[in-house]
């Protein structure tokens, strides 16, 4: 008993302690509510109307006793917007009319196909002031999704007899010798048929992309491809018989032909056409077509001018006729003076620079193209041909990158007993048993056309086998011979065919359509200045001048990405390095030698030494720091070269003015400088570096077929205008994009193609539509993305925000939440506008909604900082100081329990230990 009683007082004592810490606790959770606004799972809006997706909160906290402004106001943070995109897919000569006779329906598109339709985020690539890697590099999350609406099309046959005459009529020999095996075809004159059937059809308001299979216009073990220009062995022939070609008349640019026109009002009054089915509209077209430019007549045809464009829909080429023998040197000038007489401008114009012994190098074999327009084709009978970079590198075009087309199926072509023996029913029986076993292997329940039409006729062969008067045995006819294993891996091949065919079709919607954008911002301004700094080391030729960068074609070329709502400034400014030393010690400290491996012109592996400018050092040599940096001849009220790529587009005040500095060094010297070992030009975030070089030929690591490209160094303004575009709308090359489950720049080098700055394997420089609103919709993306991180910040700030139980003394704050609730709708509803507006190309109006936007989601932040600032001055004003025993009882418990521990240790009775002796 004496033990009990300090048990006891330590059980109650013990007791008391866990009914204070749980009252403490409870006081605590009702002062310091949990945060309400969850990340759940992503909502993707099924109705395309709704173009946001965003989270919601969960049933637990839709139950809470206080409500945050967040939750009151239903805000939501916002996950993504989307930004509908539309592609079609048209098919031409599949219908049984192509190469091997293969013919594809509907059901052999849809399972190969239909997973076309899906959303595709606004990625970042580790493109900027590094060199692009093929390591892991992560990249910023964005908040813009693409919604890719396809559109799979067939169109008439006619077209593809069209396609295929026009192959025909136009095909040339590589060389001219007997034992060559390779052809070409002017590729203008295939695109500018399509750029007119696309015009008819109204689809230029979508991107296009043609899947070509056109009959073999030569032998299986020939070959054609399509370039612009001539082969080499005809430019060589034109310049050694330039005496022979002074009878012809003058050259120029004032020198037109009728060009053919389509006349719309004489074939159709639709505004629109049914998308779905344009088999008779595009059949439509192929009989005018026919009719009045094949037949050569002029019924329906205007007679105008034509532009400088190569893909304009109304500049249908006329046909060159050439009678002499296709392998005689003869035939060349024969082609020559018929481009002379009836020829478009841009062949006469490339005529003459080829006469004029300027440096022009025949333009790689390809079987793709990207046009000037909106749209592109593969043609899946040409090649196979390979390009891509010399030594190493990944994704690069080979034999076997397109799917080639099998040979179908065709149950018609069953081999048939011969025997004379074999009766009628015979026949009929061994078919019956040929068509049974082919639909258990081949169907397997499955409903195809294919399939449909065995079930057909072995339902009309057991009619004919039941109304004879023979009888037959069921077992018999499934005892008769297998189907051939031909047959077999046939079918297998159409599969694998399609399969290939499905995922070439959805790279080209990342590469070709929606690629990524660079790790710098690249935000929409109002107005944009191009300083063009020209640093020269020489007197031997005019950096300048048409023969070497052409300045005007520069401009020309950049004005294509101007909005009517902008304005493009062009300044230009010559600096010579004896006159500046710091531009002097900028160039000698960025100096570098690397060596590399290249290949010789025998094919063996050399090791040479490359000089070249190291980029990151020139760029914070010429622009070291805010209040030190070189001076372009700018106002200083005009000056905001940095602004412009400091910060990454909405949330910040409305950029009106941004600067981009290309720095174009012009060089005499013996042996070739590049910048970063491997490039003419390049991109970083402050500025454009530029390098030419008085070496006219020059042999690249990229090779095409075999032998490598060849660069003129001295004319770097392919490059110059890749690099700048790339600094004003993110707009990276085509064969570079990225992998966003493994982290990784990756690169497919078949999209390296096209008459464009982006294109590897021409020396082309002219964008086209694609581009063109590659950049502009990465204007509206990087605003909506920043716009949705604001807007995400806002909401997360006053989900924070306590409303106090008593609104009585904050008489305002009812109205600020509905400003904000207004504020917010109106955003999302300028997001639907922006995102439908872009998805229309109507890309002047969507650009003119993005200072509403910026003005719109900096005016909610402002209002969320408001309210945090509000009810945290009333809360600090309506706090009281008062005591409360339950906030100190549980402290005040600890110690006490503490002192009896110790008090109880000290005065305990302790027993004596007995003493034994």
């Amino acid at each position: 008993r004496r033990g009990m009683k300090p048990r006891l007082v330590l059980f109650l004592y013990f007791f008391f302690f866990i009914f204070v810490l749980v009252l403490s606790q409870n006081e605590r959770r009702q002062n310091y509510p949990r945060h309400l606004v969850e990340h759940g799972d992503l909502i993707f809006e099924k109705n395309q109307k709704e173009i946001y997706s965003g989270y919601s909160p969960t049933s637990e906290h839709v139950t809470s006793v206080l409500e945050n402004v967040a939750q009151i106001n239903k805000l939501q943070s916002i996950d993504s917007v989307f930004i509908p995109v539309r592609v079609n897919l048209i098919f031409v000569g599949f219908d049984g009319d192509g190469h091997n006779g293969l013919k594809l329906e509907r059901e052999n598109f849809q399972p190969w196909f239909r997973h076309i339709d899906h959303e595709l985020s606004h990625i970042i690539a580790p493109i900027g002031n590094h060199q692009t890697t093929t390591h892991a590099f992560a990249t910023k999350k964005t908040n813009v999704k693409y919604k890719v609406i396809s559109n799979v099309v067939k169109i008439s046959p006619l077209v593809n007899t069209i396609i295929e005459d026009e192959i025909l009529w136009n095909l040339r020999l590589e060389r001219h010798d007997y034992a060559e095996k390779n052809h070409y075809v002017d590729v203008f004159r295939i695109s500018t048929v399509l750029s007119n059937l696309l015009e008819y059809l109204n689809m230029t308001d979508s991107y296009t992309l043609f899947i070509l299979n056109p009959k073999r216009p030569i032998d299986e073990s020939e070959s054609y491809g399509y370039r612009t220009g001539f082969s080499s062995e005809d430019i060589r022939i034109l310049r050694n018989s330039k005496s022979r070609l002074q009878s012809y008349p003058e050259f120029g640019p004032h020198d037109d032909r009728p060009t053919l026109k389509l006349n719309r009002s004489t074939l159709s009054s639709n505004p629109k056409l049914n998308r779905g089915n344009l088999i008779a509209d595009s059949e439509l077209w192929a009989n005018w077509y026919i009719k009045n430019y094949i037949a050569n007549k002029t019924t329906d045809i205007d007679e105008e001018e034509d532009t400088d464009d190569e893909d304009d829909p109304h500049n249908l080429h006329q046909r060159l006729e050439v009678e002499s023998d296709p392998h005689s040197v003869e035939s060349v000038l024969e082609f020559a003076h018929e481009i002379s007489k009836r020829g478009t401008r841009a062949e006469k114009r490339y005529l003459q620079k080829v006469l004029n012994e300027e440096i022009v190098e025949a333009n790689c074999l390809v079987d793709g193209w990207i046009s000037h327009e909106r749209f592109a084709f593969i043609d899946l009978s040409a090649g196979p041909f390979q390009w891509g970079p010399t030594l190493t590198g990944a994704g690069i075009k080979t034999l076997n990158s397109l799917p080639r087309v099998p040979e179908p199926i065709e149950v018609d072509d069953l081999s048939l007993p011969t025997t004379a023996e074999k009766t009628t029913l015979e026949i009929i029986e061994y078919q019956y048993a040929e068509l049974f076993r082919i639909r258990d292997m081949k169907c397997n329940g499955q409903s195809s056309p294919f399939c449909r039409s065995l079930d057909s006729r072995i339902r009309a062969l057991a009619l004919k086998i039941e109304e004879s008067d023979e009888s037959f045995s069921m077992m018999d006819l499934l005892k008769t011979k297998d189907i051939s294993a031909e047959s077999h891996r046939t079918f297998v091949e159409l599969n694998r065919f399609l399969s290939k065919l499905g995922a070439l079709v959805s790279h080209s919607f990342r590469h070709l359509f929606l690629p990524a954008v660079p790790l710098f911002a690249t935000p929409y301004t109002e107005r944009v200045t191009f300083h063009l700094v020209v640093v020269t080391q020489h007197n031997a030729y005019d950096p300048l001048e048409s023969n070497s960068f052409d300045h005007l074609e520069f401009k020309r070329e950049l004005l294509k990405f101007k909005l009517p709502s902008q304005e493009f400034v062009f300044a230009t400014t010559k600096v010579s390095m004896d006159e500046d030393p710091s531009i002097v010690a900028a160039y000698s400290a960025s100096i570098r030698t690397a060596s590399l491996f290249t290949t010789s012109a025998t094919g063996a592996i050399v090791n040479v030494q490359q000089h070249y400018l190291d980029s990151m050092q020139l760029e914070s040599l010429l622009h070291p720091s805010h209040d030190k940096k070189l001076d372009f001849g700018l106002d200083d009220k005009d000056d905001s070269s940095h602004e412009g790529h400091s910060t990454s587009g909405v949330g910040h005040n409305w950029r009106h003015s941004r600067h981009i500095p290309i720095f174009l060094f012009s060089l005499n010297t013996s042996y070739p400088v590049l910048i970063d070992k491997y490039y003419q030009a390049k991109a970083l975030s402050e500025a454009v570096v530029v390098v030419q070089n008085n070496i006219e030929r020059w042999e690249s690591r990229i090779s095409c077929n075999g032998e490598p490209i060849i660069w003129n160094l001295k004319k770097p303004l392919k490059r110059a205008l890749a690099s700048t575009i790339l600094a004003l709308g993110g707009l990276i090359p085509t064969h570079i994009s990225y992998d966003e489950a493994s982290q990784r720049a990756i690169q497919n080098w078949f999209w390296s193609i096209g008459d464009n700055p982006l294109s590897s394997t021409s020396s082309g420089h002219h964008f086209s539509a694609i581009h063109k609103d590659i950049v502009f919709r990465n204007y509206v993306a990087s605003s909506l993305d920043a716009s949705i991180e604001t807007i995400n910040e806002a909401v997360e700030l006053l989900s924070h925000q306590q409303l106090p139980q008593v609104m009585t003394k904050l008489p305002d704050l009812p109205i600020i939440l509905t400003n904000i609730s207004r504020q917010y709708n109106r955003t999302k509803h300028l997001w639907q506008k922006i995102a439908e507006s872009t998805g229309g190309l109507r890309f002047d109006k969507a650009v003119s909604e993005l200072k509403r936007l910026e003005e719109s989601t900096s005016r909610l932040k402002g209002m969320a900082v408001d309210v945090k600032t509000m009810l945290g001055k009333f809360e600090c004003e309506n706090k009281r100081v008062e005591f409360s025993l339950i906030e100190y009882l549980f402290p005040l418990f600890l110690i006490l329990d503490v002192l009896i521990c110790i008090t109880v240790y000290v005065v305990r009775p302790h027993k004596s230990k007995i003493k034994i002796n």
